[in-house]
């Protein structure tokens, strides 16, 4: 098959699919590049987020995050404050794992030359973990990421979340991450 007439056939299908993340649409502040994106012949995203702060209920054992089957305390896309997370605490069943997760995107691109520009853009825009795969059946993947992320882990049961500062320099320190690494 064509090449162009298989990324057109991709693009199509990609869009025309429902939103399957969590949350179950496009983070507002991603919107509008993923709309310009979507709207060029050459490219089309397959996911995106434009940062966000996860707080998640740790009980379940290990300090990976994982997505499927896991109690989510907090979850927001803006800079959030010491109440927020304190609440959020509050509700945990024992340690919680704090994750700050900066800007992703995901393209797919019709052609290497394509997929190379915007590795170019987004390197020289500091997302500097940027990077192009290729498939097995010609798909030609780019993704947009900052190298900056942060994982720690505490809570109502750990000594390091009772401290009164503690919160405090969580929510510090995810404001310092989230400005420059996210697109809000």
């Amino acid at each position: 098959m064509d090449p162009s007439a298989a990324f057109r056939r991709w693009k199509a299908q990609s869009l025309s699919k429902a939103d399957l993340s969590r949350k179950g649409s496009v983070d507002e502040d991603a919107a509008e590049v993923v709309r310009l994106l979507n709207s060029r012949e050459r490219f089309f995203t397959t996911s995106s987020c434009a940062g966000r702060i996860v707080l998640v209920d740790g009980s379940s054992g290990g300090f990976e995050v994982q997505k499927q089957n896991c109690s989510w305390l907090l979850v927001t896309h803006k800079p959030c404050g010491k109440n927020d997370m304190m609440v959020a605490l509050e509700k945990a069943s024992g340690d919680a794992v704090l994750k700050f997760e900066p800007f992703v995107l995901h393209v797919q691109c019709r052609q290497l030359q394509d997929a190379q520009t915007l590795h170019s853009v987004a390197i020289d825009s500091g997302f500097r973990n940027s990077g192009i795969t290729v498939g097995r059946r010609g798909k030609i993947m780019l993704e947009v990421q900052s190298s900056l992320h942060l994982l720690t882990t505490g809570g109502p049961s750990s000594l390091c979340m009772l401290t009164t500062g503690s919160p405090v320099l969580a929510a510090s320190a995810q404001h310092e991450k989230f400005s420059p690494h996210c697109i809000c």
